[in-house]
């Protein structure tokens, strides 16, 4: 690194500094003026340049030089300090944020922006005040910059940067088409009326005779999300990764980069999976644009997520997401619910409002015919939006070792090609890879997938239904050691969870592997169209366990209900006893079921549970 030199700020190139005294906040007569007005917020890490502003002011009585120009690196010195952007439109007026203007013959403004994106996370730390934290341009000017002299050097390392922020921002670009064709779609079948066969529909009073005024209410579960402490959540790790406020953007939609994580413990309900519907019910800004507005959870490296208490899950009754969510999000009813939030300085929303707003619903067929031409539209979003967690993955682990110059470019007489091509082979490996990304994942649905592949090996057996499925679970948690997020108790065919095996059916139904139903008083599992989908989770989570669970469904699979419950039983009142520290021969464990447990077990002869509990001290499950 000999061509690696230190230098500050403003030898690099001119630094200045935004008035904010100067503010049109209170002169509404210089709006709508020439020059935009840039503020913090404004400014965007994630946005390489400012493509938009709030406000607009005029030149008349202001010096020239308060004036700042395309190309100006922006940079925030309060709230979300050293944040930076580019500014992309040909002038503005600042705010209290500083600008840099890079020197041509000294450095490359992209260079040095990247470079900030390394010191940020310092320049907070010095930042931080007792009222409010600020970095001044003062304290800006004492950094040195250790950056090659040979400004074509700096220019190469923006290059293979920017390639990716190029490649996000157009991704980003084809994101808003795609929900503008989703939201245009929607209007014109919906709002216009104008859908497949409306020529030949029968109106009546301005719409088709068969369509009527519904409330939500009739179609929608709303669930809340999780309270949390500061010492639960974070950026990085934790058990859950948690949607929040920062997850939905203005407007709408969702934001994977805004996803925190989660350590404390969540209720099932509390859960969301791809395809689902989130709604903010609270709002820090004052501006009502994000409360009251849904977002669609997208697949991700994530295979569900918890929910924090500023948002809320929209489960749909009897109608297909895709169509509740177009509804929600390309409606008026964000808007709406928005003007019913209120408070001091967080606006918060009851999302049982939402229950009681009215909607014009269709008739089934038009509503199906959407959703077939709708969810591609929201799947290549999912896509769109993988490719670009990727990106900016891979930017991140190159920015470091390229702005401090321990990874080297070469000048290549070729490089604009070969950049180029290198970002299309991002882009190919990961749609290739999108079904195989490594996942994060619970208990709830890694039961799921365990219980779908019991039903889908045992489904035909006359022995098999609720109560066997049941004892399976217990049995794999305890002798195959699987986690099934489950709290059994001494039940008439206990060790039993009903909870569970209402939500296993509900989720199993809900994802269209496996429905239950009841015949008479047996309970019977029937195949649905995606039920195949579970095998390749069951492949990741369960490959080093197949074994125990392959030889406890041949030990079970044609045997009666009643041997899984005996089995499941004595292996419980065995645990019990080993808990309270008391000895567990076969005398106290069989005195424990007979006598401790619900009175139905005495239907089996004190003969039958010794003979099983010999059986089971032969397999070494019970010492």
């Amino acid at each position: 690194m000999e061509d690696w030199h230190e230098f500050k700020l403003n030898e690099l190139g001119k630094v200045g500094r935004g008035k904010s005294k100067h503010r049109p906040r209170n002169e509404p007569s210089l709006f709508g003026g020439e020059y935009p007005f840039i503020q913090t917020g404004d400014i965007k890490s994630a946005n390489f340049y400012v493509t938009k502003y709030s406000q607009t002011y005029n030149e008349k009585g202001l010096a020239q030089s308060k004036i700042w120009k395309k190309g100006t690196l922006c940079i925030t010195i309060a709230a979300n300090i050293a944040e930076t952007a580019i500014l992309g439109i040909d002038a503005c007026f600042p705010d209290s944020i500083i600008g840099f203007i890079a020197d041509k013959n000294k450095s490359d403004v992209r260079f040095i922006k990247y470079y900030f994106d390394i010191l940020k996370i310092h320049l907070q730390s010095i930042s931080q005040g007792t009222t409010q934290d600020n970095l001044s341009q003062e304290k800006l000017l004492k950094f040195s910059f250790t950056v090659p002299k040979n400004v074509e050097d700096q220019e190469r390392i923006a290059s293979v940067l920017s390639a990716y922020d190029d490649l996000i921002e157009n991704n980003n670009e084809r994101i808003k088409l795609l929900e503008e064709t989703a939201r245009q779609l929607y209007k014109e079948w919906f709002v216009r009326l104008r859908f497949p066969g409306y020529k030949e529909t029968k109106f009546s009073k301005g719409r088709p005779e068969k369509w009527k005024d519904e409330k939500w209410e009739k179609y929608l579960n709303i669930i809340r999300g999780r309270s949390y402490t500061s010492a639960e959540i974070d950026d990085n790790s934790g058990k859950w990764a948690f949607i929040n406020l920062k997850n939905i953007n203005r407007g709408g939609g969702f934001r994977l980069d805004g996803t925190k994580y989660f350590s404390g413990k969540l209720k099932e309900e509390q859960i969301v999976y791809p395809g689902d519907i989130v709604m903010a019910v609270t709002d820090m800004t004052q501006e009502r644009s994000i409360v009251g507005r849904v977002a669609r959870v997208p697949l991700s490296e994530h295979t569900n997520y918890g929910i924090s208490l500023d948002i809320c899950k929209i489960e749909p009754v009897g109608l297909p997401k895709s169509f509740v969510y177009a509804s929600l999000r390309f409606n008026t009813y964000g808007e709406t619910l928005a003007e019913y939030a209120n408070g001091t300085n967080v606006l918060h929303l009851k999302p049982e409002l939402l229950k009681k707003e009215w909607f014009l619903m269709p008739d089934l067929e038009v509503i199906n015919k959407f959703v077939s031409v709708v969810e591609p539209l929201f799947n290549k979003i999912d896509i769109l939006t993988i490719q670009n967690t990727q990106l900016r993955a891979t930017r991140d682990r190159l920015l470091p070792r390229l702005i401090s110059g321990k990874l080297q470019v070469k000048p290549h007489s070729d490089f604009n090609k070969t950049k180029i091509i290198e970002s299309h082979q991002v882009i190919d490996t990961i749609e290739k890879s999108t079904e195989d990304t490594k996942v994060k994942s619970n208990p709830f649905f890694q039961r799921r997938v365990l219980a779908a592949h019991i039903i889908d090996r045992l489904k035909d057996e006359s022995t098999f239904g609720h109560v066997k499925l049941m004892k399976l679970m217990y049995l794999f948690e305890h002798l195959a050691e699987i986690e099934t997020a489950s709290h059994y108790h001494r039940d008439a065919a206990g060790p039993y969870d009903n909870r569970m095996i209402r939500s296993i059916d509900s989720q199993l139904k809900k994802a269209q592997w496996f429905e239950c139903k009841k015949t008479g008083n047996k309970y019977q599992y029937t195949a649905l169209p995606k039920k195949d989908e579970y095998k390749n989770w069951f492949s990741k989570y369960y490959s080093d366990k197949e074994a125990g669970i392959e030889n406890l469904l041949h030990l079970f699979g044609k045997e009666k209900t009643e041997k899984a419950e005996m089995v499941a039983t004595l292996y419980e009142a065995w645990r019990d006893l080993k808990d309270k520290k008391q000895l567990a021969t076969e005398q106290a464990i069989i005195y424990e079921v007979l006598n401790n447990w619900h009175e139905s077990k005495q239907r089996i002869s004190e003969e039958r549970w010794l003979k099983c509990l010999q059986w089971m001290k032969e397999k070494n499950w019970i010492t």
